[in-house]
């Protein structure tokens, strides 16, 4: 899921209980996973960035496999 947060930045939040990581990747950053995501207590991982007014694609790597976010 997606967010766009009152101080402009954008929050990524992908639920994956069981995960040990996730990272972020899409054509913000050349599809690096490069962005950590950080897991809460509550299954829910975050990763939130400053990201220029646009349309961008992204999906999530954990674990070995990639996810997609159809939120």
């Amino acid at each position: 899921m997606v967010t766009q947060l009152p101080d402009g930045s954008v929050e990524f939040t992908f639920f994956r209980s069981q995960a040990k990581e996730v990272a972020l990747t899409g054509d913000f950053n050349a599809w690096q996973t490069c962005f950590l995501m950080s897991r809460g207590n509550d299954g829910w991982w975050r990763c939130q960035l400053m990201l220029a007014p646009g349309v961008y694609q992204f999906r999530y790597y954990s674990d070995g496999a990639w996810f997609n976010d159809y939120a």
